[in-house]
Parts: structure tokens; C-alpha cells; sequence
């Protein structure tokens, strides 16, 4: 208990004491609802504090309901956080069943007449340990849009094979997915609940396609968040491979935010009316044969090795920002406007660039570090990538700032140059990943921001050059009538 602050301490003291207030001043109404003889007393509570409506907390080991107040659950709410992120091994705790926990136990501290304040903070991390025991390591597999099946016809090339994987995540055909769990359900290996493979099948058929992970001993509702999120990384990493192009409709249907591409739709015109229906168009990547034997090696070494860092919740910071902005441009493909791609896939190339606060030269920093992403690290054309990242931006900032719709023609015309440039620099930051970690066994913040500005000192004449030129233009609007 030493090592925790006096202010923490009286954190939990504060919250514990809060959550005893609600509890005690329910009580004194229900000795009210006693004496009157009917429940007008909780009523009137009710009417004026709406809030306390379906708080409750729990008599220990007879899971009676014993009412509280909103504040008194959120005291708990605050408690467990402060619980999960004061523990080594926070990213794999829950604190939504930590407070499940503090709700079913938390009232035997008044019980036992608790004064100790750190013997209260002692009982509290025995909590922590409880909910430890239910932690699991779980494999998880979920319905996915990927390829789309062209005919199988020699005049045509072969169709993609029924599974292959991208480092942890294991991608099958539902009908291959469906074969192999048969067998091991035949061989005794797998034991399924009675009509589980019926209910998932419903899904399978109409997606095609089957994703599969497993994730290390965690808390089982942050093992599910952490399998969804890592197959939706790979999925995204396949889109970056392949471009948005072919794989825009590639997905985890319960989690990407697309459209409903299925309505029907009424047509007047004069007094004839008819109706019109708009059904699927093609699911998947319009992909032949295998499509990771298309991606270089290396690449598919440096995906494998990002994904598998991203099992763990205790990830480093080059892996999140390399999650976070995978998501950005995975979003980006369900989106109609031109506009809106090219907000997020900016958005998703300043997670990968912007490592410290600046308040001068943003856009300079920007276009510079994108410049050597998108080239290759700086092996490649580094001017017409800081050329296109300068466009790139004005073009981001045309819509944040008001001077152009998100449905202007120009930025639908531009969005495929912003979608290449973001292409390029998600491959050149899987390579940063991979150096960072690997080679120089560092993936502080500080060290991804040092290694930027050292790859930029080989060009530092070229990228001079370029921002004053780019000043002077600036300078030039502000002046002009």
C-alpha cells in the first residue's frame, strides 16, 4: 500500500464515501415508505431525480438490489478506472466488470464497519485480483467481406485460394472455414454449442468469408474488442496492399460504418408511378488468385510482426499510431464524398507524422515527413511526394476551413492522388515499424520523431528549397487584390 499516493488514497476514500451517501439516503426513504404506509416517498424522489431511476448495487452473497444514487454508481465507475489504470497490467483489465465486481461486493466494507482507509484500498485491489481469474485466452473467428469469386473458367485467371493469413489473422472461405470445424468437431477437438455453427452459418453464407485470431489471457470483453480490432488492422492492411480500388467493400460487417447498399424506391412522374429496387453490388476484392503473392516479402514481414505486436494490449507507440491511422484510411473507403476520404486518409497520415506539439512550420513538418514515408524512406522521388502532400493538405484544408464542399468536383478528381500518397506512406511507416523495433529496439515517440528528422537531413537542401518556395506562394495570395 506504500506505493500508492496519499491523493489516491483519498481518491477512493472520497468515492467510497459517495457511494454510501446514495445508498444511506435511500434507505432513509424506504423507512419513510414504511412508516406512510405506500411509496409516494421513492416517487416524488423519482420525479425530481430522475437520474437515480435503475441504480442499484448488490447485498453481498444474497444478490439482493439495494438502491443508490447515479452519483454513487458513478463513484463506483471512477473507482474501478482509477483501479485499472494504477495496475501493471492495465490494458488487459475491464473496468466495466471491475465495477460489476465493487457493485456486487463493495457494501461488505460498511458491513464489517471498514475505517482503515487503506485497508479500503486494499479490499478494492482484491477486486482486481477476482476479476483476474476470469481472464482467458480466446480464439475468435467472425464473418468478413473480402474477395469476390470470378468465374472459374481457364480463359480467366484463378480465382483466389480458399485461406491464407497475414501474420496472426487466418482468412478462409466459409465453406473451407465450415469443413475444417466439422472435422475437428468429428475428431474430438473442438466441442461446439448445440446450433452454434448453424447460427454463425446464417452470417458465413452471406459474407463468404470467415477471419480468425487468437488473442493472449485477457479480460473476455477486452479479448473481443482486441480480436475486432486486429482483424479489422489486417483487413485494412490488405486494402493498403491491394488499394482501395479493388478491396473499398472489404469489412467486418458489424463494425465498418458502411452504407446499406439495399432499398427500395418509389418513382412519380406525372401520374404514372413505378418502383425501383437497388440491390448488393459485387462484395469483396476483385482479386485473382493469390493475392499475398503479390506483396513483396518484406512487406509481408513487417505486416506479420505489427499485428502480432498488436495481440497485446501493452502495445508500443509506433503500433498504435500505425493502428489509428489503418483505421482512418479503412473508414475513409466507405465514404461517398471526396471530401470526406480525404479529411480521414489526412487525418491518418498525421497520426503517422505529427510526434510532438509545434506551434510554427505544421504544414512544412508535415509535407516533409509524409515526402519521406511516401518515398520509400527517401530512396525515391522525394520532391513530387512533398509536392503531392502540400496539395494533399490544401486540399484537407479546403473542406475543414469552409472554402469548398465535401461534394466538390475537385476534390472527387484529386481524392485518388491523396488515396496513392497515404497508400505509399502506410507502407513506408509499416517499414519504420519494423526498423524501430526491430533493428534499433526503440518505439518511444521521441525516437520515431528523431529518426524523421534524420532520414530528412540527407535531403535537407532539397526540403529547404521547397518551403521557401512554397512560402513565397503563400505570401504572394495574402498580398494579392
Amino acid at each position: 500500500m506504500s506505493t500508492l499516493s496519499p491523493e489516491s488514497v483519498a481518491a477512493y476514500v472520497q468515492d467510497f464515501e459517495c457511494l454510501m451517501e446514495g445508498v444511506v439516503y435511500f434507505l432513509g426513504l424506504e423507512q419513510e415508505i414504511v412508516k406512510q404506509g405506500n411509496i409516494e416517498a421513492i416517487r416524488r424522489h423519482y420525479e425530481q431525480n430522475p437520474e437515480d431511476k435503475l441504480c442499484d448495487i448488490y447485498r453481498p452473497g444474497t444478490r439482493e438490489m439495494i438502491l443508490c444514487r447515479r452519483s454513487g454508481i458513478d463513484a463506483i465507475h471512477r473507482m474501478a478506472l482509477r483501479l485499472v489504470t494504477e495496475a501493471p497490467n492495465a490494458c488487459d483489465l475491464s473496468v466495466k466488470r471491475i465495477a460489476e465486481i465493487i457493485s456486487e461486493r463493495v457494501l461488505q466494507v460498511a458491513i464489517d464497519q471498514v475505517t482503515d482507509d487503506e485497508e479500503l484500498v486494499r479490499i478494492l485491489k482484491y477486486y482486481v485480483g477476482i476479476s483476474e481469474t476470469e481472464h482467458v485466452e480466446a480464439s475468435y473467428s467472425f464473418p468478413c467481406v473480402l474477395l469476390h469469386c470470378g468465374p472459374n473458367h481457364p480463359d480467366f485467371a484463378p480465382p483466389p485460394p480458399d485461406q491464407f493469413a497475414l501474420g496472426p489473422v487466418t482468412f478462409q472461405r466459409f465453406e473451407a472455414f465450415l469443413r475444417n470445424f466439422n472435422e475437428a468437431i468429428q475428431n474430438g477437438s473442438k466441442r461446439a454449442q448445440e446450433k452454434a455453427i448453424d447460427i454463425f452459418s446464417e452470417k458465413g453464407k452471406i459474407y463468404g468469408w470467415v477471419a480468425s485470431v487468437s488473442i493472449p489471457r485477457c479480460a473476455p470483453d477486452v479479448s473481443r474488442r482486441r480480436a475486432e480490432e486486429i482483424i479489422e488492422a489486417s483487413i485494412n492492411l490488405l486494402k493498403v496492399f491491394i488499394g482501395l480500388r479493388y478491396g473499398r467493400s472489404m469489412r467486418l460487417p458489424h463494425t465498418a460504418p458502411t452504407r446499406n447498399r439495399e432499398t427500395c424506391v418509389l418513382r412519380e412522374i406525372d401520374t404514372s408511378v413505378e418502383w425501383t429496387w437497388q440491390g448488393r453490388s459485387l462484395e469483396g476484392a476483385l482479386v485473382a488468385g493469390n493475392l499475398m503473392a503479390s506483396v513483396p516479402p518484406c512487406f509481408q514481414d513487417y505486416a506479420s510482426n505489427f499485428l502480432n505486436k498488436g495481440l497485446s494490449g501493452n502495445r508500443d507507440e509506433t503500433t498504435n499510431r500505425l493502428l489509428d491511422a489503418l483505421k482512418w484510411f479503412g473508414d475513409a473507403s466507405f465514404e461517398e464524398s471526396g471530401g470526406v476520404q480525404i479529411v480521414k486518409w489526412i487525418a491518418a497520415l498525421e497520426r503517422l507524422t505529427a510526434t510532438e506539439r509545434i506551434d510554427s512550420g505544421i504544414t512544412h513538418r508535415f509535407c516533409k515527413r509524409v515526402a519521406l514515408l511516401a518515398s520509400g524512406l527517401g530512396t525515391g522521388h522525394v520532391e513530387r511526394a512533398y509536392r503531392d502532400a502540400r496539395m494533399a493538405y490544401n486540399l484537407r484544408s479546403d473542406v475543414m476551413h469552409g472554402s469548398r464542399s465535401q461534394d466538390d468536383e475537385h476534390l472527387l478528381i484529386n481524392a485518388g492522388l491523396v488515396h496513392d500518397l497515404t497508400r505509399e506512406a502506410i507502407l513506408g511507416a509499416l517499414a519504420i515499424h519494423h526498423m524501430l523495433g526491430s533493428a534499433i529496439g526503440n518505439t518511444r515517440i521521441a525516437s520515431m520523431a528523431q529518426f524523421y528528422e534524420q532520414s530528412a537531413l540527407r535531403h535537407e537542401v532539397l526540403l529547404d528549397k521547397l518551403q521557401q518556395e512554397f512560402r513565397k506562394k503563400a505570401k504572394s495570395k495574402r498580398v494579392s487584390p
